[in-house]
């Protein structure tokens, strides 16, 4: 598990992949899909999978990554936003298909974080509040 791995997969899927939104690729409002097995097309939570599946095929336990869902605050239409939380070194690092460096949790202030997978790979989602809380002691902003 190499701190470099989340850096490579981070900047190597945001080039590989084109983002096309649910709608206009699979005609429906919500489909999760990982980009790197369909075109390298998708949204957000399709880039935030293929991520995932690229990092557990490089030797990343799935208990050290989350599939998370936020808001971005200064999108107009208040839509929703999917990435990819990695566990590293005690810190919670951003893979997002937004920005191509990694961001800390604490550093993404334009997101208001919403709900995690409560372990990596599980299918229970919880509040963001509860995992973050048990790597930082800085408040974040409400959920």
């Amino acid at each position: 598990m190499e701190f470099n791995d989340l850096q490579e997969v981070n900047r190597e899927f945001n080039q590989l992949i084109t983002y096309v939104s649910d709608d206009k690729k699979y005609h429906v409002s919500e489909q999760w899909e990982d980009a790197s097995e369909h075109e390298y097309q998708g949204d957000c939570e399709d880039f935030s999978l293929a991520k995932l599946h690229e990092l557990v095929r490089r030797g990343w336990p799935i208990e050290k990554l989350r599939l998370t869902f936020c808001w971005v605050e200064r999108e107009a239409d208040d839509s929703g936003h999917a990435v990819l939380v990695a566990e590293h070194d005690n810190r919670l690092w951003v893979l997002d298909n937004r920005f191509n460096q990694l961001r800390e949790v604490p550093e993404c202030m334009d997101y208001v974080w919403n709900t995690t997978q409560e372990v990596g790979g599980s299918q229970k989602w919880i509040a963001c509040r509860k995992v973050f809380s048990q790597y930082y002691e800085t408040t974040l902003p409400p959920e």
